[in-house]
């Protein structure tokens, strides 16, 4: 407990739980107002983080989040420098070790994620060591929500800089896993994910097996929404068409003309969050790297 006026802690409290509901709700706009004051507190009382250590980690974790959930990325990018710095400020009452995981899963996840989204998928791949030994250090201890984001994310950003069979072999570590441990909508993600690192691979027989199995996994979980049926119907009837240049750009066209119009959707268009569908099938049409285009679309965001 904070060991000042109760005011202050008042304030505290009520900005930290109106940010969090507003984050439940998806405002976060109103999330970053309350965050930001909850954050100020700390930020203007620096006695008060050594107390309340833990706290003052939330507040700096949510306010990257918000960050990231805005586009606010630089900003992100700032606070995720002072969420470094924590590491060598552990008060001693603090349990070093589990602190440490903390601070090593928000960094990261949210590191690689601003990245991805900003386009910068070669900052993002010249973090991956640091990550890696990080996961060697604290896998046992990490919660599953958080390995399996990092490793989607590193999975994105080796798509991303054109290598495939290590895309494959970071979502094959959320794929190879027990359903039951993994976050359900990390699981559907990665299984349309993956349809796309093998269309890439050229795995085209193992293709059409991998969108049967896919459809089959989606159907049974009553998780079959139009953007992956979309995607699933192109990979299962027209892909098996494509034997020449122009008709791949002609099927590719249809195809984001129709994943435009399932984006309209605000609930359909989350899932452009987790992989960028939209990018992927320019770079097809237009014969360029994805990460060009997904840069060149964050630059005039």
């Amino acid at each position: 407990t904070i060991n000042k006026p109760m005011s202050i802690r008042a304030n505290y409290l009520h900005h930290s739980m109106h940010g969090n509901y507003n984050l439940i709700e998806e405002n976060y706009h109103n999330a970053h107002q309350h965050f930001s004051a909850a954050f100020q507190i700390y930020k203007s009382r620096p006695e008060l983080v050594e107390q309340n250590f833990g706290e003052y980690f939330g507040a700096l974790r949510n306010m990257i989040i918000v960050a990231s959930s805005l586009k606010k990325y630089n900003e992100g990018i700032e606070y995720i420098q002072e969420l470094k710095s924590l590491e060598k400020k552990i008060p001693a009452q603090v349990n070093t070790e589990l602190m440490r995981v903390r601070i090593f899963a928000v960094q990261y996840i949210y590191e690689l994620d601003i990245n991805i989204h900003m386009g910068n998928f070669a900052r993002g791949l010249s973090i991956v060591p640091e990550i890696e030994n990080g996961l060697m250090k604290y896998k046992n201890k990490m919660n599953t929500i958080h390995t399996t984001t990092l490793y989607y994310n590193i999975s994105i950003v080796y798509f991303a800089n054109n290598n495939y069979s290590k895309s494959l072999f970071w979502l094959n570590k959320i794929l190879n896993e027990p359903e039951i441990a993994i976050v359900p909508h990390m699981h559907y993600f990665s299984q349309m994910f993956n349809l796309i690192i093998h269309y890439e691979l050229d795995n085209m027989d193992l293709l059409e097996h991998i969108a049967k199995s896919t459809y089959r996994f989606l159907y049974k979980r009553n998780r079959l929404y139009k953007l992956e049926s979309c995607i699933l119907n192109f990979i299962r009837k027209k892909v098996p068409q494509i034997i020449t240049n122009a008709k791949q750009v002609i099927a590719f066209h249809e195809l984001k003309t129709e994943l435009e119009e399932i984006t309209r959707d605000p609930f359909e268009k989350k899932a452009l969050e987790y992989f960028d569908f939209i990018s992927w099938v320019e770079s097809k049409i237009e014969d360029r790297p994805f990460a060009e285009i997904v840069q060149e679309k964050a630059g005039k965001g």
